[in-house]
């Protein structure tokens, strides 16, 4: 609730960092063909390539890594992130797609590609 004391603050987010099972790992790489997604840095490193992601684009490449060669749905991505499928989204994640496409191409086994009015699929060669 606003205002709030950053002092509050402060021992709220401790508080919740000292529960059980609430720890954030160091790292996290997922690594698929010649590609490594760092989750928690937010990076992709694309054979020597590294490239500093946002955290949309890290959640999209994260839940894509999860399902190689198959069709994720565009609502099942948009829910994951904004826990919604407004018309919106499905343009934002088009945008994104394309930035991350972008960022693959570098890669010489990874690539995502569109299931017309279905989803994305990363397809590994």
């Amino acid at each position: 609730r606003k205002p709030f004391q950053l002092d509050e603050l402060s021992v709220r987010i401790k508080a919740l960092l000292n529960r059980p099972g609430q720890r954030v790992p160091e790292t996290a790489i997922v690594e698929l063909a010649d590609c490594a997604l760092d989750i928690v840095r937010q990076r992709l490193t694309v054979g020597t390539s590294v490239i500093d992601l946002s955290h949309i684009e890290t959640q999209i490449l994260q839940i894509l890594f999860a399902s190689p060669n198959r069709v994720v749905e565009a609502e099942k991505i948009m829910m994951s992130i904004w826990q919604n499928d407004d018309y919106g989204n499905h343009n934002r994640i088009h945008g994104f797609i394309h930035k991350l496409r972008r960022y693959l191409s570098g890669s010489r086994s990874l690539d995502i590609i569109n299931v017309r009015a279905v989803g994305y699929k990363l397809t590994v060669n």
